[in-house]
């Protein structure tokens, strides 16, 4: 979630990247390669965590696909997405922008990634839960007022 209402309402979005920061978890011993994609969210509570906020993260990407090849494996590594015009659309300027994190090719597509005895694959990375901001998944958006 990110305060984006110091947006002015006039002006254009033209550019928007989002990047965590891994905490040094990636593995993938099936060879499943889920990729990372941004997606409009919205939560139950924008203060608390619920069970129900799992199921209330749309499925239409915001940002072009991270692969899972290029999530980083080191604790400090950054994973980049850059918007696509439907996200660039979606800043909202008036509250919050609310996105979660999801893959697209298993989580998205409702698709069953292959099955292994006592394997898991991930990639963790760091949230605003993380002591301090350093580390905290950062918004960057490119505005200004419409050329006309």
């Amino acid at each position: 979630m990110f305060d984006t209402s110091s947006i002015p309402d006039d002006d254009v979005v033209s550019a928007v990247t989002a990047t965590l920061e891994g905490n040094g978890s990636k593995e993938d011993p099936a060879s499943n390669a889920p990729d990372l994609n941004i997606y409009v969210a919205t939560p139950d509570s924008e203060t608390a965590i619920v069970a129900g906020d799992y199921d209330n993260i749309a499925t239409t990407a915001q940002a072009t696909a991270v692969a899972y090849a290029d999530l980083p494996a080191l604790d400090g590594g950054e994973a980049t997405l850059t918007f696509n015009a439907t996200g660039r659309a979606g800043i909202d300027k008036v509250a919050n922008t609310v996105l979660g994190w999801r893959g697209a090719n298993y989580d998205v597509a409702a698709v069953a990634p292959t099955w292994g005895s006592l394997q898991e694959t991930l990639w963790t990375a760091y949230f605003v839960d993380a002591t301090g901001t350093t580390k905290d998944p950062v918004l960057v958006i490119t505005h200004g007022v419409p050329i006309v």
